[in-house]
């Protein structure tokens, strides 16, 4: 996982640079943080020596995880609201990311991070 997770840690580095832009659209800071949360799952899922079902992404690493109970119920609600936001924010549904849906993302995923490097 440590890659990974150097990877995700260096993204929400650049995710705070983005919230600290007064002129950057939120939805920009919202893609980099569903990266970042993307490459910790996948190191998690490598860690565990673990695959996924059916098509590869946040949700199925997610649920690979959760079922494998290396994450909460908890974690993986978040990490579904998580992942709308990346996709809304990836297909142009700009109305439904503001500023500070972006920062308590932005927090979201740095806690989750927090919790899986003390892991």
């Amino acid at each position: 996982m440590g890659a990974r997770l150097d990877a995700a840690t260096d993204l929400m580095e650049q995710v705070q640079r983005l919230l600290d832009d007064p002129g950057m659209h939120p939805a920009a800071p919202v893609m980099l943080a569903g990266a970042a949360l993307e490459q910790a799952l996948r190191g998690l899922l490598e860690g565990a020596q673990l695959g996924v079902t059916g098509r590869p992404g946040i949700g199925a690493y997610a649920d690979s995880l959760r079922t494998a109970e290396i994450i909460s119920r908890q974690a993986r609600k978040d990490i579904e609201s998580w992942a709308g936001l990346r996709n809304s924010a990836a297909h142009g549904d700009f109305s439904a990311l503001t500023r500070d849906i972006a920062q308590l993302m932005a927090l979201g995923v740095n806690l989750f991070l927090q919790k899986v490097n003390e892991g």
